[in-house]
């Protein structure tokens, strides 16, 4: 802890198109203290762009713990057009220096034949400090690296007095003297540390042993075989004709059709020992007709190092299908109208008949396409023939709809697919105009105004039917009217309503009488009836009086009878207006909208412009509110 770990150099480079200045190299983050970045160029530092000298800036950084542990933190560069850039920062503090030793310091093998591998010897490396060693790497490299043979055992931290081991076998590929070395990277200062390397070839007096190849055949070719078919497999030995062990690193296929020809690797064994053999199978699936060709690699630690098997085969023709098109899309219509017919042809594009098995329509709107499969010949399509495919679009809702159409053929690149899809508009859209509603609100005898704004899906005409209209009322709507596919179209509808028009009479008045002459007549009236009931008082007393002095009653009521004769006379005769009886005729009181809310029906029937009737069209409602 508190030792400096080394410096270690960051580059920054402009990669970019456009020149840039770094402006500033920080350190942040929770161990930001413990490390330093230095930029080893003057900031702000102009980067051209381009992989000159120019264009980049070293930043070293350093390491200097202040704790044990894990420490960590974050570079960050800023450039004026690229922004900032983050780098993390790790290290490891230890509380104590660590130390390593090992032994043996290195490793001498004895004299070894070709091809036999030596007994194993150990290299131990012990942590002989007081802090925990941490072995990053160890790593065989030397001049004759392929002679030796190590099992690295010292692979993490280990405490004082820990060890670990490392195993190294020498097994010679030439005569005489050969080298190599360990490599140990620790955090023991000075790592890492090497450890020697040596053993000796077997010299002349020793037969020397060494691996060989044979293959069997050297070549290999597939007879003609149908285009997208895959012909039956064909086997390679691969012996060890030589003294010594034989590895097989690899077996690939290469060329310029490579991947017409699949290997089945028989030959994975870590080794093979003289005179042993393993076997390599191909097959063959031409994706052209023709002459296809490849190469088949092995590689191995024989003498040639790499053998090589010249692989051929022949693709015959087959049936092929080409479509005239991948994707159909309809032009927008209306919903629930039916657009024209579009084709698609197929081709029998190969060198043999293709079959059609089937054609068939699927995705979420496929209810929305109608099929018209004209390719149902049962015995297939002879080269160059064709036959066609028909689509039609009847949405039945607005918006994107789609589907996909799907052929299925004995062709090698089947199935085709067919994208399909169409847009609807509304059969009829009604709206408000600008500043208008749905609703009005007005007195009896005013009239209300809906203007409206209509917005076809189709090219034709529409007529318009008013219902709902409250008592003494009447509603006026446009006549034909032609409509054009998404052009708004202005439509006024009006309500007219009936009103007051004066107060209503109680009863007949006499036709032509004035009205001060009725009035007289009723005074009349009764003034004739006040004067008949004084007559009759004045009959009883005076009848009463006769009685009482004997005259005959007769003459008494006779005084009576003549006056209430003459008073009925007078009234019968319009009580001495001296003319006929005036007509009277009956005044009729007119009808008047009742206030109240009613909602007015507007039915909206459409025709396209070839004539054709258009399915049921949504009714439009109205909101009229009389006062």
């Amino acid at each position: 802890m508190g030792q400096v770990s080394g410096t270690k150099p960051l580059s920054l480079t402009n990669t970019g198109g456009v020149a840039l200045n770094l402006t500033a190299v920080a350190v942040s983050g929770a161990n930001a203290s413990d490390f330093v970045g230095v930029p080893n160029c003057s900031l702000p530092a102009f980067l051209p762009t381009g992989t000159t000298s120019n264009s980049t800036c070293s930043i070293n950084v350093s390491f200097t713990p202040a704790a044990s542990g894990p420490r960590q933190a974050t570079l960050t560069t800023t450039t004026d057009t690229a922004g900032m850039q983050s780098t993390t920062l790790t290290g490891i503090g230890i509380s104590g220096l660590s130390s390593a030793t090992i032994a043996p310091a290195s490793l001498s093998f004895p004299n070894t034949v070709h091809g036999v591998t030596s007994p194993a010897q150990v290299v131990t490396v012990t942590n002989s400090g007081a802090a925990t060693l941490h072995i990053s790497s160890v790593v065989l490299g030397g001049p004759n690296v392929g002679d030796f043979t190590m099992t690295n055992g010292c692979n993490g931290p280990y405490g004082a007095n820990a060890t670990c081991a490392i195993n190294v076998t020498f097994s010679p590929q030439a005569d005489g003297v050969r080298t190599a070395s360990i490599a140990i990277a620790d955090d023991v200062p000075g790592s890492p540390q090497f450890v020697p390397l040596t053993g000796t070839g077997s010299g002349a007096a020793s037969p020397v042993s060494t691996p060989a190849v044979t293959i069997t055949p050297s070549t290999l070719s597939f007879a003609g075989t149908l285009q997208g078919t895959t012909s039956m497999a064909q086997s390679i030995a691969v012996t060890n004709s030589g003294t010594a062990a034989l590895h097989i690193a690899s077996v690939k296929m290469g060329g310029a059709n490579a991947g017409d020809f699949a290997v089945s690797n028989g030959c994975t064994a870590p080794a093979y020992a003289a005179s042993a053999t393993c076997m390599v199978a191909l097959t063959f699936t031409p994706s052209a007709t023709g002459m296809r060709a490849g190469t088949l690699t092995i590689t191995d630690d024989a003498a040639a190092s790499t053998q090589t098997v010249q692989v051929t085969g022949t693709g015959t023709g087959g049936p092929s299908v080409t479509i005239s098109a991948t994707a159909i899309a309809f032009a927008a219509i209306a919903m629930g109208t039916t657009s024209a017919q579009q084709n698609i042809t197929v081709t029998s594009s190969g060198t043999a008949a293709a079959h059609i098995s089937s054609v068939q329509l699927s995705g979420a709107n496929m209810g929305d396409f109608k099929l018209n499969n004209g390719c149902t010949a049962a015995n297939g399509y002879a080269v160059n023939t064709a036959c066609t495919l028909g689509l039609t679009f009847t949405p039945a809702a607005t918006g994107p709809r789609a589907a996909t159409l799907t052929i299925t053929d004995d062709a090698l690149n089947s199935p085709q697919i067919v994208a399909v899809s169409g847009n609807a508009n509304a059969l009829l859209t009604v709206a408000p105009a600008v500043g208008g509603s749905l609703s009005a609100s007005i007195a009896a005898g005013q009239t209300a105004t809906f203007n409206l704004q209509l917005t076809a899906g189709f090219n034709g005409s529409v007529s318009f039917v008013c219902s709902g209209a409250p008592q003494a009322a009447t509603c006026a709507v446009p006549g034909i009217t032609t409509v054009t596919s998404g052009t708004p179209v202005p439509v006024q509808i009006t309500v007219t309503t009936t009103g007051n028009s004066g107060a209503s009479r109680l009863r007949d008045a006499p036709r032509g009488a004035p009205l001060d002459v009725l009035r007289l007549q009723c005074l009349l009236v009764f003034l004739y009836f006040l004067a008949g009931l004084m007559l009759c008082v004045i009959a009883a007393q005076a009848l009463r009086r006769w009685r009482e002095i004997g005259t005959h009653p007769r003459l008494a009521w006779g005084g009576v009878f003549v006056p209430l004769v003459a008073l009925a006379l007078c009234t019968v005769t319009g009580c001495g207006g001296g003319g006929t009886a005036a007509q009277s005729a009956p005044v009729t009181q007119a009808a008047v909208t009742p206030p109240g809310t009613s909602t007015i029906t507007i039915a909206i029937t459409g025709m396209t412009s070839a004539g054709v009737s258009l399915p049921a069209i949504a009714p439009t409602q109205l909101t009229l509110m009389v006062n």
